[in-house]
């Protein structure tokens, strides 16, 4: 929810997350981070080291959405993960009362 809040708007589509919605420079810092995933370190590992080392959310968001295409989600029912696609609705409603105090 933070992310959509402080990413502009609920208008505001997230910019592709795909290979091709990255530049070259950038597709570089997401490949190191891609290969952390592929020899198994936790997504919450690599995570954290993309946050440490300042990796922008645009690249993030890249990265952790191509691991939600290969592997599927396999936490508790229930639990919400973030989704670089989109916000719920109920999630949404939040988003926005937070959107109105950045205005």
């Amino acid at each position: 929810i933070q992310d959509a809040v402080l990413a502009g708007g609920e208008d505001a589509a997230p910019e592709a997350t795909s290979h091709g919605g990255l530049s070259a420079e950038e597709e570089e810092i997401a490949d190191r981070f891609r290969k952390m995933l592929k020899m198994g370190m936790p997504e919450g590992a690599v995570v954290q080291k993309m946050a440490v080392e300042g990796v922008s959310q645009k690249i993030q968001d890249a990265v952790l959405a191509e691991v939600e295409h290969v592997a599927p989600e396999t936490s508790s029912p229930g639990a919400d993960a973030y989704s670089p696609e989109g916000l719920t609705a109920e999630e949404e409603e939040i988003a926005n009362r937070f959107r109105k105090m950045l205005k």
